[in-house]
């Protein structure tokens, strides 16, 4: 579905957006290229969105936290907001 760029060509329906999601390898520690595709997949709907990077050492600090605790170097969290009210279908 990407328009040989490695851009979206078009916006997804759900089931093709988890199908796209589940053919980006992306296991522990290895996240950043699925994280790089929601980033630009949010982009390209005119999402804003902040990345919030991991800090190992604060992790372990806050209780009720589990290990284990990465400090490989790139890793983030990516949090978008869709404005307007939420519908529950």
């Amino acid at each position: 579905m990407t328009d040989g760029t490695g851009l979206l060509a078009t916006q997804l329906d759900p089931p093709h957006l988890l199908a796209e999601l589940i053919r980006i390898p992306s296991t522990y520690e290895h996240e950043h290229a699925m994280l790089e595709f929601v980033e630009t997949y949010l982009s390209q709907l005119g999402l804003a969105y902040s990345r919030v990077a991991y800090d190992a050492d604060k992790l372990s600090s806050l209780a009720g936290a589990c290990a284990p605790f990465s400090r490989v170097e790139g890793r983030r969290c990516v949090v978008a907001r869709y404005p307007g009210p939420i519908q529950v279908v």
